[in-house]
């Protein structure tokens, strides 16, 4: 939301959404832990990753966009067998909607971007 991270990721161990979830032209509601929907956000692109060794390779080349440095973030992730690399070509930051989301799920498919209505961005 700052402008700083340009690139979004998740990573697991079961290949979880957005896993082979999350396409380019889908729109994501973007909820902050604790707290309502605070944004809107339009995929540009994808790519889905399986784990080949570490994330060495991963992180060398992406840690700057994802803000992601420092050794702890690599450390938290490393048993992780997939990821996502998610890119936003649009971002609206909105008034916070309450959202009674109350599991540990970290991405939640509402709908898939062939069933969607096109969304215009300000």
């Amino acid at each position: 939301m700052a402008g700083k991270k340009t690139v979004e990721s998740r990573f697991s161990q079961n290949g979880c959404a957005p896993f082979d979830e999350v396409s380019p032209g889908d729109v994501v509601l973007i909820k902050r832990a604790g707290d309502g929907i605070v944004a809107i956000a339009h995929v540009s692109c994808v790519h889905h990753l399986t784990r080949q060794g570490d994330w060495t390779v991963i992180r060398a080349q992406y840690q700057q966009q994802l803000c992601a440095t420092d050794d702890a973030f690599w450390t938290d992730i490393s048993e992780a067998d997939y990821g996502s690399l998610i890119w936003f070509d649009r971002l609206t930051a909105i008034q916070s909607i309450e959202c009674e989301k109350r599991d540990r799920r970290g991405w939640v498919v509402i709908k898939r971007a062939t069933d969607q209505l096109p969304l215009e961005f300000e």
